[in-house]
C-alpha cells in the first residue's frame, strides 16, 4: 500500500518490502542532500565575495590615454569627483605609463569634508616604488587594509609629485573618458593641481594651476569591486535554489511514477 510523501518535499514512497526503518533512513539521506546543496551555496558565496575583492576596476575606467604628458611640480598632483551613491574602494594605485614601475615611491591621499580617508588621516597612504605594487592595467595598485566605503559627496584625490619625477603624469580631458552612472561628470574641474602654484609637501590641495582644464591628472586612482558582493550573493542563491527546485521535481515525478 503506498502512503502520502513524508512531509519536507522529499515525497518518498517505501519499496516494495521496505521496512519503515528503511523508509526513515532515505527520508534523512534526501535531507543531506539538502544540507550538501545548502553548503555548495556559502561556499559559492563566499568565493564569489573573495573574487570581488580580488577583480577590481579603476574608478573612471574607459579611459583613452592619448592625451599629452604633464609637466611635474613640487607638490599635490590630482583630480575631484562627486559621488552620486555609496561605493566601495578595495585598492588604491598609481599610473605607470610604460608598466616597467615606478621611479619612486608616490604618496596619496583622499580629502572630503570629514578629512583625509586613505591610510595615515596625516600622511595618506603610500605606494612602493619599482615593481612591488601590482600592475593592474596602466596602474601599480596597493589593497587597502580594509574596504572603504564612500558616500555620496565630493572627493578630491591627489598624491606628492616633484619636479624631478621621471615618471609620466598624463592628463587626460574630459572627452576622452566615460565616466561611470554612479559618478556626477560635472565635477571633473580641478585639473591638473600642480605644485608650482602651491605650497610643497603632502597636504589637502587648497590651489590649481593656472591650466585649470576640466579632466583629469593620472597620477592617482582608486579601484572598486566587480561584481558587487550583491551580485555573487544572488548569485549564489540562484544556484541553490535551481537545485532545490530540480531536486523537488525529481521527487515529485518519483511519487506519481510510484503512484
Amino acid at each position: 500500500m503506498l502512503i502520502d510523501p513524508i512531509p519536507g518535499g522529499v515525497g518518498r514512497c517505501p519499496r516494495e518490502g521496505e521496512s519503515p526503518r528503511g523508509l526513515l533512513a532515505r527520508y534523512f539521506m534526501g535531507h543531506r542532500r539538502h544540507r550538501r546543496i545548502a553548503l555548495v551555496a556559502a561556499c559559492l558565496t563566499l568565493l564569489c565575495v573573495q573574487t570581488a575583492r580580488g577583480n577590481s576596476v579603476p574608478l573612471i575606467n574607459n579611459i583613452n590615454f592619448g592625451n599629452f604628458d604633464e609637466q611635474h611640480g613640487n607638490g599635490m598632483v590630482g583630480w575631484t569627483f562627486t559621488l552620486l551613491q555609496t561605493i566601495t574602494v578595495l585598492q588604491v594605485g598609481w599610473y605607470d605609463d610604460s608598466g616597467n614601475g615606478l621611479s619612486r615611491s608616490f604618496q596619496v591621499g583622499l580629502w572630503s569634508g570629514s578629512g583625509q580617508l586613505l591610510g595615515d588621516p596625516t600622511a595618506g597612504i603610500l605606494i612602493p616604488g619599482g615593481t612591488q605594487a601590482t600592475l593592474s592595467g596602466h596602474y601599480r595598485v596597493i589593497d587597502l587594509p580594509t574596504p572603504l566605503n564612500l558616500q555620496p559627496g565630493g572627493y578630491t584625490l591627489a598624491g606628492l609629485d616633484s619636479a624631478t619625477t621621471p615618471d609620466v603624469i598624463k592628463f587626460v580631458n574630459s572627452a576622452n573618458f566615460q565616466n561611470p552612472s554612479y559618478i556626477d561628470s560635472g565635477a571633473f574641474i580641478e585639473a591638473p593641481i600642480v605644485g608650482y602654484l602651491c605650497p610643497s609637501g603632502f597636504q589637502e590641495p587648497h590651489c590649481t594651476s593656472s591650466l585649470l582644464t576640466p579632466g583629469l591628472e593620472l597620477g592617482p586612482m582608486l579601484f572598486t569591486p566587480v561584481p558587487e558582493p550583491g551580485t555573487a550573493l544572488l548569485f549564489a542563491t540562484g544556484v541553490v535554489g535551481l537545485a532545490i527546485r530540480h531536486r523537488h521535481a525529481r521527487s515529485a515525478s518519483l511519487w506519481h511514477a510510484s503512484a
